[in-house]
């Protein structure tokens, strides 16, 4: 890094070159040795320049460093933005839990209660996404869909406004200027995670052909060498945050460096779909669990919620909200859940629905299928009733639930009466 951001390479190509570190910079920041190392993301990087002095090289500098970064962005590799600057501090807690079965059946639960606790420097339009993801956070946890989060918080501080310079996502990472044989040049590169020692992650770079420092001039040139990088095709670049290696996907998502292989062996959902996350559909999913909750404690049998079922000839998939086969009394039970924030009638084109995936199942199945319509409200629409009743195979639930339930994250299904 020494060799990256010197004198020797000079304040222009070093500007350049901590873009590459950090993809983007705040003039504030480079006015305040203190606040300078606030400004990298990378601690490593942070460190080693803390070490070198680099901030020398920017002290007292702050007009000609706007003039150069003025001249990146009209080239047309930078984005320049007025912006809040503000400092987030968030605490994680986590009791990831777990039973544990001695060899003579003696079963307890292990695990320790762990606290994750950092500061990041955010810019407002990255605040604005940090506090989107952080409510939907917050209402998964309170849904219980994340039991095993104890509390999420955090606190935001402004530090600062002030120019911001950004790297576009098609250069970052992809060109370095560097000394390395003695003589200035600009090199295309590709992002290397090297581990420390102490395990911790570490951004380098591989060096590949070398160009005169004069093409950065010429950004059509840029752009068709840029054109011909392999890696870039799926990625943006690396950011390294305390250790952790992230890379920057096109798609708009920070991934951390180790997850690919964690979801490729755990398969974890993605708990960010937006499906997953609004307001009406968190408690229509708690209606959907407590539904289940109710019929499998009521009437003692094993209830699936929200099984997945595919017709192989069209490929078409129906979802089960309640799923039960009842050995017993050979028939399955197929649950549809439909929650109502207000008081709106079940309507016609939902039983037909219904009836729709009761009529597939029929097919595969010897035992005999009926469905049930269980929902908050009373009443169905005239063409749905008639529906109900002309049927011998739909039945009309209805479900209490817990008092002032639009307003809580606990609340459940407290009984089922059927209508008709």
């Amino acid at each position: 890094m020494s060799t990256l951001i010197s004198k020797e390479i000079g304040l222009k190509y070093s500007l350049w070159n901590l873009l590459m570190c950090n993809k983007l910079l705040i003039v504030e920041f480079l006015k305040n040795e203190n606040l300078f190392e606030l400004l990298i993301k990378d601690s490593n990087i942070a460190y080693e320049l803390k070490q070198n002095k680099s901030y020398e090289i920017f002290k007292n500098k702050i007009n000609e460093i706007q003039e150069q970064l003025d001249y990146f962005t009209e080239l047309g590799y930078l984005l320049k933005r007025k912006e809040s600057i503000f400092s987030i501090t968030y605490d994680i807690v986590i009791y990831p839990y777990t039973p544990v079965i001695s060899p003579i059946g003696f079963t307890t639960f292990t695990g320790e209660i762990y606290t994750l606790s950092d500061n990041i420097i955010l810019t407002g339009s990255e605040l604005s996404k940090f506090e989107k993801i952080s409510t939907i956070i917050c209402n998964q946890i309170d849904s219980g869909r994340h039991s095993h989060i104890r509390r999420f918080t955090y606190t935001k501080d402004q530090l600062s406004y002030s120019d911001v310079y950004e790297i576009k996502d098609n250069y970052f990472d992809a060109m370095l200027f560097s000394n390395m044989d003695g003589n200035i040049k600009l090199y295309e590169t590709e992002p290397l995670n090297l581990p420390t020692k102490d395990g911790k992650d570490e951004k380098q770079w591989g060096f590949k052909k070398s160009y005169p420092v004069e093409i950065i001039e010429n950004k059509q040139k840029i752009d068709e060498i840029i054109s011909t990088i392999s890696w870039k095709k799926n990625k943006i670049g690396l950011l390294i945050k305390n250790g952790v290696g992230y890379w920057l996907l096109s798609n708009n998502i920070a991934e951390n460096f180790h997850d690919r292989i964690t979801q490729e062996i755990h398969k974890l959902p993605q708990f960010f779909e937006k499906a997953l996350f609004n307001y009406h559909t968190v408690h229509s999913r708690i209606f959907e669990d407590s539904v289940s909750t109710y019929l499998s404690n009521q009437y003692n049998v094993n209830v699936i919620t929200r099984k997945i079922v595919k017709n192989s000839i069209t490929n078409e998939q129906y979802e089960i909200d309640s799923y039960i086969h009842d050995n017993k009394n050979q028939k399955i039970i197929v649950g549809e859940c439909k929650l109502r924030f207000e008081d709106k009638p079940i309507n016609y084109d939902e039983v037909v629905r219904l009836k729709e995936k009761i009529e597939f199942l029929q097919q595969k199945n010897s035992y005999k299928v009926v469905g049930m319509i269980i929902t908050n409200v009373d009443k169905l629409d005239s063409d749905a009733e008639n529906f109900v009743l002309e049927k011998n195979d739909i039945e009309f639930w209805h479900a209490s639930l817990s008092h002032n339930w639009k307003n809580r994250s606990d609340w459940k299904v407290t009984n089922l009466t059927q209508i008709c």
